[in-house]
């Protein structure tokens, strides 16, 4: 049983039995695979820190925060970058070291879906006003991204750090991914996913790639 709370699973790609690390819903793993991020849907969220191996769970500090709509690892695993609201205001990007520390505003209210670039300076954001913006870690003026449509969902950074896949998750069945310059605005096609038979396929609401 996972119980009310969801369950945390690790399983290994040689077919190994299931490993239950925890509560929550797992949202990341670092890239050795030693720590998961997931979110205990308690009242109010609780984000964790799994070891996969031996180690303690860790509670990430809520500061202020009353809820998560995401979050996700920096590329060290040393930091988490959580989009969530305090009390009375609007949802907004924070940074947060997992030893300990408040989380600390790095996007202005009106911001969500983070997700870090793979170098761990830049901090993409889907606009609630429409549209992707790219804000600095260390602080500096953000920019918009060109080229981005107002119903474009990232689905992630490509490695080299110079273009993310977006899509109309929720919209569109089949599914398009594209391939978006951050720099430039280009679009190219990337891939098209759906089942071989469309019939009573609504939607898609998510997509991963390795």
């Amino acid at each position: 049983s996972m119980g009310v709370n969801y369950a945390t699973c690790l399983r290994q790609t040689d077919g190994s039995p299931v490993v239950r690390l925890g509560e929550g819903t797992p949202l990341d793993i670092t890239r050795d695979g030693k720590s998961v991020l997931s979110v205990v849907p308690t009242d109010p969220a609780q984000l964790v820190i799994y070891p996969t191996g031996a180690g303690q769970p860790r509670k990430i500090e809520r500061g202020g925060l009353v809820s998560y709509e995401t979050a996700v690892l920096f590329p060290d695993g040393r930091k988490v970058l959580a989009c969530g609201h305090e009390a009375g205001h609007g949802v907004r990007c924070y940074v947060q070291d997992i030893e300990g520390g408040k989380p600390r505003p790095i996007t202005p209210e009106g911001t969500t879906e983070g997700l870090v670039s793979p170098d761990g300076r830049q901090i993409l954001v889907r606009e609630s006003s429409g549209g992707l913006k790219l804000y600095p870690v260390d602080g500096g003026s953000p920019r918009a991204v060109p080229g981005a449509a107002r119903d474009d969902a990232v689905v992630r950074w490509m490695p080299d750090g110079r273009s993310v896949l977006v899509a109309a998750l929720w919209a569109e069945v089949p599914l398009r991914i594209e391939k978006l310059d951050v720099v430039t605005g280009r679009r190219e096609p990337y891939r098209t996913l759906g089942p071989a038979d469309l019939t009573g396929a609504v939607q898609i609401n998510a997509a991963v790639f390795s």
